[in-house]
């Protein structure tokens, strides 16, 4: 543990032997002062901690969206070229679909839909990201109440577009 720990306990114990000492009383206003120094210095490294990940929550959340957009676009131009011209390359939107599960549990099912046309389905949750040429976004709002006093302010939830909430869990 810190030296501000032991410098503190240390001068209680030694406050403790000569009570009527006032150099002893002085060193533990000290070492007191020095040990709530410490703690808002950890408060404030731990609150500067949740604002950067608060940061790469809405940097994720972007990713998200814009993976998303991407994956039904290509959706729409696989399945033109295999209705115009047969077999269509989809390794861009397996890449991209393996992109998205890096950041989130994802399921994906493809389904035929006849004339050599494809339906693909991304969901998290059983909530419908992607459906076919069709996305849905997520987004960041800000908390107005936090969750514990020592939040810092402005805490993202994420919920859906809809206003549905996500489980982040």
């Amino acid at each position: 543990y810190s030296q501000e720990y032991k410098n503190f306990f240390s001068a209680v114990n030694q406050l403790t032997i000569t009570p009527g000492d006032t150099s002893a009383k002085n060193q533990l206003i000290n070492n007191a002062k020095s040990m709530t120094d410490y703690f808002n210095t950890l408060a404030t490294n731990l609150r500067n901690v949740q604002i950067d990940a608060n940061n790469e929550i809405k940097d994720t959340v972007n990713q998200i969206n814009s993976l998303a957009q991407s994956i039904s676009s290509l959706n729409k131009q696989i399945n033109q070229i295999q209705a115009n011209y047969g077999n269509a390359n989809d390794l861009k939107r397996n890449a991209l679909i393996d992109d998205l599960s890096k950041l989130v549990n994802i399921s994906v099912s493809e389904s035929d839909i006849g004339n050599n046309l494809t339906d693909l389905q991304i969901t998290i949750n059983g909530n419908s990201l992607v459906n076919g040429y069709n996305y849905h976004t997520l987004q960041t709002v800000s908390r107005d109440e936090p969750r514990n006093v020592s939040d810092a302010a402005g805490l993202y939830d994420i919920q859906w577009e809809t206003g549905q909430s996500f489980n982040i869990y």
